[in-house]
């Protein structure tokens, strides 16, 4: 008797693509007024052909304040800063969460010798919905500085709204699925204010404390 021994295998190629493209215009009036434009698309092989790309536009403002006239020599520095963006956020995804996906099933060999051929089984199905999980922020700061920046710091209210936000969600069985990804219809909000204070307690030639 000559023992017949069966192998099955799997192969996968899960190679990820990301393109990324990226802009940005600085422009300064008068050595006071900075403007700040930024405009960044990435595009993902995670997400189908209609939600591949995402596009991220930010601007932010600043203002010398310090270099005014009207300020005089009370502070080394004062600037006023306003922000605001959008960034995206894929990470989470493995490959492929927005197809059907099918693999063969498990194949073995008769007592008589005959080849029972694995077919093919459904183990997710399609969401071609499936998008960037966006994030919006918003801030307002202050830097400021006295004594030639000695004593220095800043000050910081900001905020930000994250939406469609990518969820690993436990399937609803039966279902050839365990779980699935969507985008969540619900916006998570972080905001707050934050306070920074920095001062040089010694300033000496050979010693900086």
């Amino acid at each position: 008797v000559v023992p017949v021994r069966t192998i099955f295998t799997d192969t996968f190629d899960t190679t990820d693509e990301l393109q990324s493209f990226f802009a940005r215009v600085n422009y300064t009036l008068a050595n006071k007024y900075l403007f700040t434009a930024t405009f960044r698309a990435d595009g993902s092989s995670r997400f189908g052909s209609d939600n591949q790309y995402g596009y991220f536009p930010s601007g932010a403002f600043a203002w010398k304040m310090h270099e005014e006239d009207f300020m005089g020599d009370a502070f080394s520095t004062l600037k006023l800063r306003l922000g605001y963006g959008i960034t995206g956020n894929q990470e989470g995804l493995g490959y492929g969460n927005f197809v059907r996906r099918e693999r063969y099933a498990g194949g073995d060999i008769t007592d008589g010798g005959e080849i029972n051929a694995p077919g093919l089984a459904a183990v997710a199905f399609a969401n071609p919905d499936l998008k960037w999980e966006e994030t919006t922020s918003y801030n307002i700061g202050f830097d400021y500085g006295f004594n030639n920046d000695r004593l220095s710091g800043s000050i910081d209210v900001y905020r930000k709204e994250t939406t469609d936000l990518l969820l690993l969600i436990q399937a609803a069985q039966p279902s050839p699925q365990p779980t699935f990804f969507q985008n969540l219809d619900a916006t998570v909000l972080n905001q707050g204010i934050e306070f920074a204070i920095d001062y040089d307690i010694i300033q000496q030639e050979d010693v900086n404390w």
